[in-house]
């Protein structure tokens, strides 16, 4: 598992405890599933790019939201 696996993985699982205690439509749980969608979107360029490498400047801001989020 890579990186953005764990960081996706990481992200579903904070949706899953933001949606229990504030509700699935709420601000807060909307703004992890914006944020995992982000990232699988990023996975996705990934995979049809071939490299990570060539895309890594691109993508490297979308990490920096990270800390935002917890």
């Amino acid at each position: 598992m890579n990186l953005l696996e764990i960081v996706i993985e990481k992200y579903r699982s904070r949706m899953v405890d933001v949606a229990d205690k504030y509700g699935f439509t709420a601000r807060e749980t909307v703004e992890v599933s914006q944020y995992l969608d982000r990232l699988l979107n990023i996975k996705m360029d990934l995979q049809t790019a071939g490299t990570a490498e060539s895309n890594h400047s691109h993508y490297a801001s979308v990490f920096s939201k990270e800390a935002d989020l917890y």
